[in-house]
């Protein structure tokens, strides 16, 4: 335990910050004797915490290399996920229009198998498809 605590810094946020070795996304780890573990999964079980397996640990404030346990929480991949910031969010949240510029609204947005579409691009297709199986001539999108 004491070897741990000499690893960190308190910042001004109230953040642990780990000072000595980082993994290569900028988590802390910390070797416990047998094995290398990260630090804030570390961190949590120091703190009396049982940790789930299957659960992510989410850095609340967003600081990787916090080992806060008070800025930890355990969740789901998913939410865990959900919550970044990093490219994974970016993906998460849908640009302003479709890839033909058609504005992306609740009302222009429709399910698919493969996930949400843009609707006006989606009965384009399906006209188009239509055009060509019974032969006729194609509908010109307005």
């Amino acid at each position: 335990m004491v070897r741990f605590v000499e690893k960190y810094t308190v910042n001004e946020d109230g953040c642990w910050l780990w000072t000595a070795s980082l993994d290569r996304r900028g988590y802390g780890q910390f070797f416990d004797g047998s094995t290398m573990v990260k630090a804030h999964r570390f961190s949590l079980a120091m703190a009396g915490q049982t940790l789930v397996q299957g659960l992510h640990v989410d850095h609340i404030c967003r600081v990787r290399r916090c080992v806060n346990p008070d800025h930890l929480e355990q969740v789901e991949p998913a939410e865990n996920w959900r919550r970044g910031a990093g490219l994974g969010q970016q993906l998460w949240t849908p640009p302003p229009t479709c890839s033909q510029g058609h504005p992306r609204t609740p009302e222009n947005t429709k399910k698919t198998k493969r996930g949400p579409t843009c609707r006006l691009c989606f009965n384009e297709k399906a006209r188009r498809r239509y055009a060509s199986r019974v032969g006729g001539p194609e509908v010109d999108a307005a």
